[in-house]
């Protein structure tokens, strides 16, 4: 990584990434959740490392023990803790995910008030949840307990 300019870094409870000019992205820390998206669980990793398969990272963001990567062309991956629906594979309950996955359906938010956030595109984490803005659409998706998804209670 020596070489590498970083273009975006977030922190996790115990773990960081961090995705750099080139599109390349980078784990360390706790991976007891499989978090730094190497495709193993481990206690720790002492050293960044990078994540394989996953060149176009432009944007990213650490939850309590997950990470949520989107490229410039507006696809989201997720890996790490998935218990409750976080890493967007429409379920939840399915333990670790250990590399990154693109996130496909589930608990999908679209807003319906865009006002302000037209041309803003990005990812962000919460403990157990996780938010995504592409093109001035809002996505959410994760534990949606206390109102934090944006969506009503299922019936």
């Amino acid at each position: 990584m020596d070489s590498v300019r970083v273009i975006s870094v977030a922190c996790g409870d115990a773990h960081m990434v961090c995705a750099g000019d080139g599109g390349g992205l980078f784990g360390w820390g706790a991976n007891s959740e499989g978090q730094c998206g190497l495709g193993f669980k481990s206690p720790q990793v002492l050293r960044c490392e990078r994540v394989r398969g996953l060149d176009a990272v432009a944007w990213v963001a650490a939850g309590s023990a997950h990470t949520v990567a989107m490229t410039a062309e507006g696809q989201i991956f997720c890996w790490g803790r998935d218990y409750e629906g976080q890493c967007g594979g429409g379920t939840g309950g399915g333990g670790a995910v250990l590399q990154p996955r693109e996130a496909k359906g589930g608990q999908w938010n679209i807003s319906e008030d865009t006002e302000g956030i037209e041309g803003l595109c990005g990812v962000w984490a919460g403990g157990r949840q996780s938010v995504a803005v592409w093109d001035g659409v809002l996505y959410s998706w994760g534990c949606g307990g206390e109102g934090r998804l944006g969506l009503p209670p299922p019936p």
